[in-house]
């Protein structure tokens, strides 16, 4: 089962849903109208924002019903790290108006993936979601937003971490056209791997360095962080296992995925990771 993120402050168990909201108004489930005045869409970890939305607009959350849905307005609430989730259950809506909610992540970025939607970005902590989301849908300002780009970026990590990259790397590149280099996909067959690696750290500004225990054991990798340092790129630093960085690089901010993860217990690994990486993309 799919952890939750508590929203109402009342959760023995902060920052994860206990089930404490059910004693509140907005926890019943809203038995599908003709035609809804709202219907909210989240993943997994979000639906208790998504039923607390219906309640308070007398809608329906659409992951409370199987049954078809129409609605006057359709709102999906994302991080950017949900898209395929949100966007194949909203494909199945009827909704004359669709408006997109970007949870903590720039709107422009997510825009691409809801073309003709009106999109609109919200921050704040888990708490403070519920009421920025309430302001946002009040709100008359404009929420047409122009589409932006994920940063092109020389991606160099360890080959035993290939596998934990795959699914995020072809996720970033599926909804937001990221220009990503990856040693294991974009060196084509013929082609001298060091001319290559050279080649493509001179065309992108960012290089992102994956840290992991193999990586900081491989000097394929210390080649590569120091030639981006010496073309003056923009460095970022993930750490897959909670790896600390080499001491050349240890004066680098860096993105530890195992200690977001326990910041927010609700995300997948998965999750994560897409969240590392549309913090140093973007």
């Amino acid at each position: 089962m799919s952890r939750k993120r508590c929203i109402c402050g009342r959760s023995s168990t902060m920052p994860i849903c206990d089930g404490s909201h059910r004693s509140e108004d907005w926890s019943c489930r809203v038995e599908p109208q003709a035609r809804a005045p709202w219907c909210f869409v989240a993943s997994p970890h979000n639906e208790n924002l998504a039923e607390r939305l219906a309640a308070k607009y007398q809608g329906i959350a659409a992951h409370t019903t199987d049954e078809p849905l129409r609605a006057e307005r359709i709102v999906v609430l994302t991080e950017g790290t949900d898209l395929d989730h949100v966007k194949r259950v909203a494909k199945g809506i009827d909704a004359p108006t669709r408006r997109a909610i970007a949870l903590n992540i720039d709107a422009g970025l997510v825009a691409p993936a809801f073309d003709g939607w009106s999109v609109q970005s919200v921050h704040g902590s888990n708490l403070e979601l519920w009421g920025a989301v309430r302001k946002a849908l009040g709100s008359d300002a404009p929420m047409s937003q122009v589409p932006r780009k994920l940063g092109g970026a020389f991606l160099s990590h360890a080959v035993s971490d290939e596998k934990t990259l795959a699914q995020p790397i072809a996720y970033l590149r599926k909804h937001f056209n990221a220009d990503l280099f990856v040693c294991t996909d974009s060196i084509g067959s013929g082609k001298v791997w060091h001319d290559e690696i050279v080649s493509q750290l001179r065309a992108r500004d960012r290089f992102v360095l994956m840290l992991s225990s193999a990586t900081t054991a491989s000097t394929f990798c210390a080649f590569e962080v120091g030639f981006a340092a010496a073309l003056e790129k923009q460095i970022a630093l993930i750490s897959l296992d909670g790896s600390r960085p080499p001491s050349y690089v240890q004066h680098l901010h860096m993105v530890d995925v195992q200690r977001r993860r326990s910041a927010s217990p609700w995300l997948t690994e998965h999750d994560a990771l897409l969240d590392a990486f549309l913090e140093v993309l973007s």
